[in-house]
């Protein structure tokens, strides 16, 4: 049987969530024991694997790097089920997210070190450009909120049978108002 073709184009972050939680207090300067992990993160990446977990197939265009992290998570997205063609390998390091969760799972504080996404900009959208990927793509495409605002707007101007804009969180979705 051959695979459906791709219906979703899923752009913007793929790194590893670092995610320490704890069961005690968190104050200003707390030093508390813990559990820490290490999963799959970024809006795109998590889009993108929970479509194909519903049998939906998707192609994710995500900047990561050529690492032993970049190596893992693109072998665990393969294994997924999301199509990682578009990936765009980059030298520095695969990006990362640092989670810090409180007594109830409630996040605490975080960062996200996402220089390697914001470094591929427009380099992102090459599988398009090239012919690697259809264009006008004939599904959705599925953007990460969090994308730098050029790449963003570059994206924005891709022809799509639809479009779908995520945010992290509804803070962040202010910023895409406009």
């Amino acid at each position: 049987m051959t695979p459906a073709p791709p219906s979703f184009l899923c752009a913007g972050a793929a790194h590893w969530d670092i995610i320490g939680q704890t069961s005690h207090a968190l104050l200003p300067g707390a030093d508390v024991p813990g559990r820490v992990s290490r999963r799959p993160g970024g809006v795109a990446q998590n889009v993108a694997r929970a479509l194909a977990a519903l049998g939906h197939p998707a192609v994710l265009l995500a900047a990561i790097g050529r690492d032993p992290e970049g190596a893992a998570l693109a072998a665990d997205l393969s294994a997924a089920g999301v199509d990682c063609a578009g990936l765009h390998r980059h030298d520095g390091p695969t990006d990362r997210y640092l989670g810090i969760e409180g007594p109830t799972g409630a996040l605490h504080a975080a960062v996200a070190d996402c220089a390697g996404l914001e470094r591929a900009g427009l380099a992102l959208l090459a599988p398009l450009r090239d012919g690697r990927l259809p264009s006008p793509w004939p599904g959705t495409l599925v953007l990460d909120g969090n994308l730098p605002p050029a790449t963003l707007g570059a994206f924005l101007e891709v022809p799509a049978a639809a479009l779908a804009l995520v945010p992290a969180s509804p803070a962040k979705a202010a910023r895409l108002a406009p």
